[in-house]
């Protein structure tokens, strides 16, 4: 099992020891901001302009991916009216384009 370590403070969970397939690229570490199994309200929205865009680049693709360079997420607190608060994550990057294989071309 592999050892998770949760920085509270940025509820990141931290896997310093990631199984990593036997070729390829080497996977140092994971990390894993929010998601499903943390609790909190947090959401994302993605217009249907990005996604077709995306899903385009995506279907031109071999690998059918799309890989976004200088990727980051920020993070946004809010509270509402009634006192609740919650995340929106934004994910930011720049010049998505189809993957290709072996990342090459």
């Amino acid at each position: 099992m592999p050892d998770f370590k949760v920085l509270e403070n940025h509820r990141m969970v931290v896997n310093e020891k990631p199984i990593t397939p036997t070729a390829g690229d080497v996977l140092l570490r994971s990390a894993e901001i929010g998601g499903p199994d943390q609790d909190g309200d947090r959401r994302m929205y993605l217009d249907a302009k990005t996604l077709r865009h995306l899903l385009s680049m995506a279907e031109s693709s071999p690998t059918q991916r799309v890989r976004v360079d200088r990727a980051g997420v920020r993070v946004d607190l809010w509270r509402d009216a009634s006192g609740h608060q919650f995340e929106v994550w934004t994910f930011t990057g720049a010049d998505p384009r189809p993957e290709r294989l072996l990342g090459l071309l």
